[in-house]
């Protein structure tokens, strides 16, 4: 393993193209609903709810649920 290099050949790397009539029957996901803050123009997105909290190393982690997403893109 000492002698492997993290290198690779500059010709193997292709540009990636989207072709989306390969697929038709995928589904673009929707975007999550956000408003802007009209003092700063951020976009702010809309908590549905707290899902869990934990601490760790004396900091509070929560798992938000935000409104019009997925469950299983919680963070």
């Amino acid at each position: 393993m000492k002698r492997l290099n993290p290198t690779f050949k500059v010709e193997l790397i292709i540009h990636y193209l989207t072709n989306y009539e390969d697929f038709p029957i995928r589904l673009i996901p929707k975007a999550a609903p956000l408003t802007l803050d009209e003092e700063t123009g951020e976009e702010l997105y809309i908590m549905e709810k707290l899902v869990e909290k934990r601490t760790r190393c004396r900091k509070c982690h929560w798992l938000v649920k935000w409104h019009g997403l997925p469950e299983h893109e919680t963070t």
